[in-house]
């Protein structure tokens, strides 16, 4: 680590005890990114006091189980996502993130949140996720932030009632919803948008079922992915359920596929104003969304 840095989080480290929620955002200002997420996973003993400020990281299963990678791969995936959001956010609205109330829909165990936590301070982070398990190990593992389970079929959120989002991001979410829900997650997090919040989720595109086919634990055959392929040509939407127990008569979660042209047709009272992507995560589109 350069010079520059050692001294600059050695004067963090000597404060960082003593500082509110924004102060400490502010105190880590100057500390770029990567070495922001390099502190999380080195965990370094010169900076106790940063080191217990931040959230401990799950094992690697854990991150394999809920994301297919770990530790310095999986970092550098969330990075390019962090600072593309980090940037378009500024680009779109001319505001700076740090001051905004943001919601992480379908949280996980914390994967964004804890970057995040760089640029915005905790008290203004929330997250939600339907599955208690991960709510519970971001509670173990010391996750900033207001976190709450979700139900599966989120028609309402659990968050403080009337509270209005300026950015709401969905990483990894859409990309695994059945249609039935694709189309309630869209309404419900519109409908916790402020007036001029930015909603930005990740979809996959049709080239996801070609990278499909040769995932072994899938099992995909060539005749099911043209299938898929077939589906998302007609109609922008492809879902191939996972053997999970079924809600409300379906099951609602798997692999997806979605267009951007669906997207405008189906997603009500919502208008893409960007759409982004990142070569270290290449089977995720970021798409920007406002209120229409």
């Amino acid at each position: 680590m350069h010079k520059e840095f050692e001294n600059a989080l050695a004067a963090i480290e000597a404060k960082i005890t003593n500082l509110n929620p924004q102060e400490i955002q502010q105190a880590f200002a100057y500390i770029p990114l990567d070495i922001f997420a390099e502190l999380q996973l080195e965990r370094p003993s010169a900076y106790p006091n940063i080191v217990q400020w931040l959230p401990e990281m799950p094992s690697a299963d854990v991150q394999i189980d809920w994301t297919g990678s770990a530790n310095h791969v999986l970092m550098d995936q969330t990075l390019s996502f962090i600072k593309t959001i980090i940037s378009t956010y500024h680009e779109i609205t001319s505001k700076p993130i740090s001051s905004r109330t943001i919601l992480d829909f379908g949280c996980g165990w914390g994967r964004i949140i804890r970057l995040l936590c760089k640029y915005v301070p905790v008290d203004k982070i929330y997250g939600v996720d339907p599955w208690s398990q991960s709510i519970e190990i971001c509670q173990q593992t010391r996750v900033p932030g207001h976190l709450f389970i979700s139900d599966y079929l989120p028609r309402t959120l659990p968050t403080p009632e009337g509270l209005k989002f300026d950015f709401i991001m969905a990483f990894s979410v859409f990309t695994h919803l059945s249609e039935k829900v694709t189309k309630i997650c869209a309404n419900t997090l519109r409908d916790h948008l402020s007036d001029n919040g930015i909603l930005a989720i990740t979809i996959r595109p049709i080239e996801y079922w070609d990278f499909a086919l040769n995932l072994e634990n899938y099992g995909f055959s060539h005749s099911y992915i043209d299938e898929l392929k077939a589906a998302h040509k007609q109609k922008g939407f492809a879902f191939a359920p996972h053997n999970r127990e079924k809600i409300e008569g379906e099951v609602t979660y798997g692999d997806t596929s979605m267009s951007l042209q669906y997207i405008k047709d189906n997603f009500i009272g919502l208008d893409i104003v960007r759409v982004e992507y990142n070569k270290v995560d290449s089977l995720q589109l970021i798409v920007f969304l406002q209120k229409a």
